[in-house]
């Protein structure tokens, strides 16, 4: 009877222990919490692109362009690029298209993102004259977006 005792005690000693831990490693870890993640678009060639990329919304602010996106991808840290590809100069209205791209990781933990991307189109703008309109397109975004230089 009294080792029935002792179990019973260790028995809810160990069930407050491990609910302590779970309610611990939950707080720490929170997928679907959004990350800014700030990026500098580069001239380049093209890249396979990231296919499981689910973009919500697409806005300018200034030179930048701000992504909302969910994706699965590795648990680490996030490492994505901007592509700016080259445009037809012998259009009228030329237009920069512009890639996300994720550097092949390997895979030890897959997680669900939740981010916002801010990217800097500086570099990559096809006319830099103040007043002059920038017409950008985002593989995987169905509209055209448009930056007037200030």
């Amino acid at each position: 009877m009294k080792n029935l005792y002792i179990f019973g005690i260790l028995f809810i000693l160990i069930s407050c222990r491990t609910e302590e831990n779970a309610i611990t490693d939950a707080d720490v870890k929170k997928p679907n919490e959004k990350q800014l993640v700030k990026i500098v678009a580069k001239l380049g060639d093209k890249e396979d692109v990231f296919e499981t990329l689910n973009i919500q919304k697409v806005t300018m602010s200034d030179s930048k362009m701000l992504v909302d996106l969910t994706y699965l991808g590795n648990c680490d840290t996030i490492r994505f690029k901007a592509i700016g590809l080259e445009y037809n100069a012998n259009e009228i209205n030329p237009i920069r298209r512009i890639l996300l791209v994720q550097p092949k990781m390997k895979e030890t933990c897959i997680a669900e993102k939740n981010v916002t991307f801010e990217i800097d189109l500086t570099n990559i703008l096809i006319n830099k004259t103040v007043g002059a309109r920038n017409v950008f397109i985002l593989d995987g975004w169905p509209g055209q977006l448009e930056y007037i230089v200030k």
